[in-house]
């Protein structure tokens, strides 16, 4: 039986400019599940001036809930502009239905992780002896074609690393523009920050 949320209560503070207030409403439903709303701005001049955004601190201590900040930013503040991997390899395939398992490999695993995989597999000539690294690739060949047949998988490891230097987006490729893309977020995000007021709910 489909269970409804509640509104449980509703938290107000001040807007910025002591005009009107910034508000979030907090609901439960009969499991005894809790979430937040959205956070609204009631305030026509502070809407005239921010947007709001939220960012999630995750939290890695068991017994600890993941926590959101939210913060108000000028409509005037740029978006982030920086190199992002999506617009340089384009999105990863996560679906075998868009790809060859030979690319998806290339996407997914370092050259060094491929040749490693393809020397175990060529050693021990069976699904069912390989370990570490082969192991995954094995995993990953099952939930593709429901299948460990070894010399299917030797197969796309042979294509794979025959191929990586001239596929556009391996894994390699992708792991050098996603930290340049990581600092280069971290940067803004800092200098945004002087920028931004955190709502305090």
């Amino acid at each position: 039986m489909k269970m409804s949320w509640e509104e449980m209560g509703v938290t107000r503070i001040s807007c910025p400019c002591g005009k009107g207030t910034i508000s979030q409403s907090h609901y439960g439903d009969d499991w005894n599940r809790f979430k937040d709303g959205p956070v609204l701005i009631e305030c026509e001049e502070c809407k005239r001036k921010y947007r709001v955004e939220s960012e999630c601190n995750c939290s890695y201590h068991p017994g600890h809930g993941d926590s959101m900040a939210y913060y108000l930013t000028p409509l005037d503040y740029p978006p982030y502009m920086g190199i992002c991997e999506n617009t340089v390899f384009g999105s990863l395939h996560h679906n075998i239905s868009q790809i060859s398992f030979a690319d998806y490999l290339i996407e997914n695993y370092s050259l060094q992780d491929l040749i490693v995989a393809k020397e175990e597999y060529s050693v021990k000539h069976s699904s069912a002896k390989v370990d570490g690294v082969a192991k995954q690739i094995c995993r990953d060949h099952k939930r593709f074609f429901n299948s460990v047949k070894a010399c299917s998988i030797i197969s796309y490891l042979e294509t794979a690393v025959c191929s990586y230097a001239m596929y556009h987006g391996s894994y390699d490729q992708r792991i050098i523009v996603r930290k340049e893309e990581r600092a280069e977020r971290e940067k803004y995000n800092s200098e945004k920050r002087k920028h931004q007021v955190k709502i305090k709910l």
